[in-house]
């Protein structure tokens, strides 16, 4: 069975855009298949302000991956692009993250679902909501844009159109 699943992307260090690119390359190739990706954004660092700003995208997958098995592939693809673990909220080479599995709901220490911060954030709403307008939080049955509306939004802008970025990927999507 085919699992649904919103994936967040972030990098500030390096050549961003590529290294968005280059992991969704990687996770195509471990069966993690990319159905549909929103444009790149340009954001303030969360959290830790003394930073250069990130490229963010949000991509919708399907995988046989469970949760836990997702997010060791995540992880293998992070280490791939030279993550290194610096500080809560650092510059980073590529963060993923899983914002949504099907609707279900994780809550273990190590794996939150849905992302245990996703409504506070626009560079995770906005590109979301880009690929699916109409997408609830599974715990509230809210609609996500109700979330949006109440967060600062000035912090974002989109660099790279949706329609640019599928042409950089190719034949995967």
């Amino acid at each position: 069975m085919l699992n649904s699943v919103y994936l967040s992307f972030g990098s500030n260090i390096g050549n961003r855009a590529k290294r968005i690119i280059n992991s969704l390359v990687l996770l195509n190739k471990q069966g993690v298949f990319l159905k549909d990706i929103s444009s790149f954004y340009l954001s303030e660092p969360y959290g830790y302000k003394k930073q250069s700003l990130f490229l963010n995208s949000v991509g919708l997958f399907e995988c046989e991956y469970l949760p836990e098995e997702l997010l060791m592939i995540l992880k293998k693809v992070e280490k791939l692009s030279h993550r290194e673990k610096t500080f809560r909220w650092g510059p980073r080479t590529l963060d993923i993250d899983i914002l949504l599995y099907n609707q279900e709901t994780t809550n273990e220490e190590n794996l939150k679902i849905p992302h245990y911060d996703m409504n506070n954030r626009s560079f995770v709403l906005i590109p979301l909501l880009e690929i699916n307008p109409e997408i609830c939080d599974p715990i509230s049955g809210k609609k996500y844009k109700c979330f949006l509306n109440k967060i600062e939004k000035t912090d974002i802008k989109r660099v790279i159109l949706k329609e640019r970025v599928k042409d950089y990927l190719g034949e995967i999507i």
